[in-house]
Order: structure tokens, then C-alpha cells, then sequence
């Protein structure tokens, strides 16, 4: 409106129409977001400096299905004991310790470190010959000769990673649309609020 304020006016449906505007709103939502070049995040910061962020599903079930493939990545669910209906799902993971945010250290000179030219002091006072294999050891090796089946790697074993990261994800129950209009509806009531108490200060100041 032209004094600033907003009003939010939610009419009243049948339920086959509010399933169809429901199932609209859905589709908008799904082709704005594959559409747009930069997808926004949505972030709650609370007032102790903490936050967390609002995911959407399509990340969370491509994310999932990564960690699950990868073995050795760990993900753990347990329901949340204080908030019934809520499951925690964290995901173990190691953590590479390359960064792309830090930079190796660069050579002073430009010539590679195998054409540079070697330091004298540094040099061994007589050079040594080391023998090779005997002579034949290697012989008909690149052949293969036979019907002699290949065995399989040996599998690696998992090992206690240096640094590992954990990422803990919060999965809440859906909204359901009679919750949805109780949102609104109070989202309505406390901006009429607000701007009826400003109206008020303002006549007081005046």
C-alpha cells in the first residue's frame, strides 16, 4: 500500500482446488529453482552467534545418496529424544586437508628443479654404479601366456583419518496445509500489530 504496510488475504477453497494450487505452487517452485543460475540460501541466525541453514530435498537426497556410496563414509539416524517426530541424521566423513583457499609456495626461479643447475657442496665425492636385475629375470614377462586368471585386488583397509568432518542434518515432519494457514494467519496478525503500534508512536511524537 502507499503508507508501507502489507496485508495478506487468504481466501477460502475447496479442497480439490487448494490440492491444485498446492500442486501449482510446487511446480513454480521446482522451475524457478532449476532455472535460476544462482540458486539462493536460506540461513536462521539465533542471538548466542550459532545458525543453522534451510535445505532444499533435491540437495539433501543427492548429498545422501553420495555418502551412503562412498565406504568410507559413515551416516548414522537416531530419532531427536526432545522433539518427538524429528530424526538426525550425521554424516562422518574424512577431510581432505588440501584447501583450494591455500596456495603452495612458489619457487623463486622459474627453471624447473630437474634442469637447475646442482650445488657443489652437495655433490658426492665419487659416483657409484647400481647394479640392475640380473640378466633375463624380466624376460617373457609382457606375455601373457595361458589361460591364467588374474586375481582380484586385494581390498584396502580402512584407516582412522586424520582430520574428519562432521556434518549433522535435521529432518522435521512436512507441513501440513492447516499449519501452513496458522503461519500466515499469525504472520498476518503480528504485521497488523506492529503497524498499528508505530501508528501510535507516531501520534504520540506528533
Amino acid at each position: 500500500m502507499a503508507d508501507g504496510s502489507t496485508s495478506v488475504f487468504i481466501p477460502k477453497i475447496d479442497s480439490g482446488e487448494e490440492e491444485k494450487c498446492l500442486a501449482a505452487e510446487a511446480t513454480e517452485r521446482d522451475t524457478s529453482t532449476t532455472s535460476s543460475e544462482h540458486v539462493p540460501r536460506f540461513f536462521v541466525v539465533y542471538a548466542n552467534g550459532s545458525g543453522i541453514e534451510i535445505l532444499r530435498n533435491s540437495y539433501v537426497e543427492e548429498y545422501l545418496s553420495e555418502a551412503y556410496g562412498d565406504p568410507a563414509t559413515a551416516v548414522l539416524q537416531e530419532p531427536v529424544q526432545e522433539c518427538p517426530g524429528v530424526l538426525s541424521v550425521t554424516v562422518l566423513q574424512p577431510f581432505t586437508e588440501s584447501s583450494v583457499w591455500l596456495m603452495k609456495k612458489e619457487s623463486t626461479s622459474i627453471v624447473p628443479p630437474n634442469l637447475q643447475s646442482r650445488n657443489w657442496d652437495t655433490f658426492p665425492p665419487f659416483e657409484r654404479k647400481i647394479p640392475g636385475p640380473p640378466f633375463g629375470t624380466h624376460i617373457w614377462k609382457g606375455l601373457h601366456i595361458g589361460s591364467k586368471e588374474s586375481a582380484c585386488p586385494p581390498t584396502s583397509v580402512q584407516k582412522c583419518p586424520n582430520v574428519l568432518q562432521v556434518r549433522q542434518l535435521i529432518q522435521y515432519e512436512p507441513i501440513s496445509n492447516e499449519l501452513r494457514r496458522k503461519l500466515e494467519l499469525s504472520l498476518k496478525w503480528r504485521s497488523t500489530g506492529q503497524w498499528w503500534q508505530q501508528q501510535l508512536q507516531m501520534r504520540r511524537t506528533e
